[in-house]
């Protein structure tokens, strides 16, 4: 690790944060009281998406096969594409 760690960018997403997944590119992260789940260009912190659950989102979305799959307060686990933040499918 450098001694001179800079830093590379910084985003405000609002409210309080899950911790960080990071897949393809692309950082994950849930914004808890807001029951949204965001993605971040890696490189540049620019947000690719933000969806909206119907209910609290407490941690980061799993990456699995190109989705992003989490579950909310709602009772609903969901299962988003990861390109682009499109529902592929819920499940309660």
């Amino acid at each position: 690790m450098p001694a001179d760690v800079k830093l590379a960018w910084q985003a405000d997403l609002g409210g309080r944060l899950s911790g960080v997944t990071a897949s393809g590119g692309r950082m994950f992260v849930s914004s808890v009281d807001n029951h949204t789940v965001h993605a971040l260009d890696e490189a540049t912190g620019k947000t690719l998406w933000t969806f909206t659950a119907e209910g609290r989102v407490d941690s980061p979305p799993t990456i699995y096969q190109g989705q992003a799959l989490f579950g909310s307060a709602d009772g609903y686990v969901y299962a988003l594409r990861a390109a682009d933040g499109e529902l592929a499918w819920r499940f309660r």
